[in-house]
């Protein structure tokens, strides 16, 4: 593996950690503040390094895309909560967009691990039909955003918050 690997790897590493670090920490902290600049900042280099490696398509492909989608979610929801704007929706526009970032980063990381499964279970191989690269980064991917879109809708504060703060405006 190359430096630029490396980086990736450890930047990936860092940003799965400080997610649910900030996630299931007391919001609007100083601490909360910080651990989601580290995980800002681990997102934008792992983003920055995914956009320079080429070797899997010999030029852009499908993870360039989702590197660059990655970057729109970790921005819609790190920008709005920097400059609490728009005023009475900022809070959404930030659990949203943080949370839609992590889920992406998780559905990446599954994808990353079950393509590197026929290395250590090669019998996997002859019970998955077609390509099992894209077979397996589809149903990876298809999980965790299943599964991210049942919990972040689940606990959503677009609606109670979101109607209080009209409300009182």
């Amino acid at each position: 593996m190359d430096w630029l690997g490396i980086i990736h790897t450890v930047t990936a590493g860092s940003a799965l950690l400080f997610g649910p670090l900030v996630f299931f920490r007391r919001k609007g902290t100083r601490t909360h503040r910080l651990l989601g600049y580290g995980y800002v900042v681990s997102m934008l280099l792992l983003n920055a390094t995914a956009l320079m490696i080429y070797d899997l398509f010999d030029g852009f492909g499908v993870f360039h895309w989702a590197a660059l989608v990655s970057l729109v979610t970790l921005a819609s929801g790190f920008v709005p909560a920097l400059l609490r704007r728009p005023q009475r929706t900022w809070i959404v526009w930030h659990y949203m967009g943080m949370n839609w970032s992590y889920v992406g980063l998780c559905a990446a990381a599954a994808a990353e691990f079950l393509t590197r499964l026929p290395a250590f279970i090669p019998r996997v191989l002859d019970y998955v039909p077609g390509s099992f690269f894209w077979n397996a980064v589809g149903a990876g991917t298809f999980i965790i955003c299943g599964t991210g879109w049942y919990l972040v809708n689940r606990r959503r504060p677009g609606f109670a918050l979101v109607q209080r703060m009209l409300d009182n405006n």
